[in-house]
């Protein structure tokens, strides 16, 4: 296992998802005009009837998957619409498959290693983190598939865009500071104080942005139908 990969989620609070999918949802859900016929109501996710809404490479996603995550979502403070919830699983179940394809794969002991890993920099431990899925309502074997599957997800992901440049140029991260301080009225620190933030900011910005791209493609050559 890559003992360097990089984790943007807390061992105690683990989506379904991770978030680095959302960068590419919103972008494809306008892009993507199926998307507005798929039979999804923001109403009625205590429906107990379930359906599948799409079909990914012969890959079945259901009204209960999408209810369900938007439920998780919830219970962290995230609002997304059920349309862009169908899209993260699409991007979610697109980009697992080529992982699994390409090999990015670990066993249970590898996974349960790396969360023990995580755990004792936390100075928590892994009866804790089973308390804590427990109180969520899930069991500690449903949480170390969904560690294993965002491992898997970001492993891809991150190796996917290691050729990519990232870096930001002073008069690209200027140039945004200027912008910002004019929406601003001019109330804003100076760009020395703010440089260091901006930086950070435009490269996470230029990574989401070769993340999305990386989706599309993966999109582009998958069967995705809409139900």
């Amino acid at each position: 296992m890559n003992t360097t990969m990089k984790i943007t989620i807390s061992i105690i609070a683990i989506l379904g998802i991770s978030l680095l999918l959302y960068a590419g949802a919103t972008i494809l859900q306008d892009e993507d005009t199926d998307t507005d016929n798929t039979n999804i109501n923001d109403n009625t996710q205590n429906d107990t009837n379930t359906w599948i809404l799409a079909i990914v490479n012969g890959e079945e996603i259901s009204s209960e998957m999408v209810n369900s995550t938007q439920q998780t979502y919830i219970q962290q403070g995230q609002q997304f619409s059920q349309k862009s919830i169908l899209e993260l699983l699409i991007n979610q179940t697109v980009v697992l498959q080529n992982a699994v394809t390409d090999g990015y794969n670990y066993t249970d002991d590898e996974v349960e290693s790396e969360i023990q890993k995580l755990l004792a920099q936390q100075n928590s431990t892994l009866d804790m983190y089973k308390q804590q899925l427990q109180i969520q309502g899930l069991s500690y074997e449903q949480g170390l598939q969904d560690y294993k599957e965002q491992l898997m997800l970001q492993d891809y992901l991150y190796d996917a865009i290691e050729g990519v440049d990232l870096n930001v140029s002073d008069a690209d991260a200027m140039t945004y500071y200027e912008s910002y301080k004019n929406q601003t009225g001019g109330e804003l620190a100076s760009y020395e104080e703010l440089e260091s933030q901006i930086i950070d900011y435009l490269k996470i910005v230029k990574e989401q942005k070769a993340i999305s791209n990386v989706i599309k493609d993966l999109r582009k050559d998958a069967e995705i139908i809409y139900l």
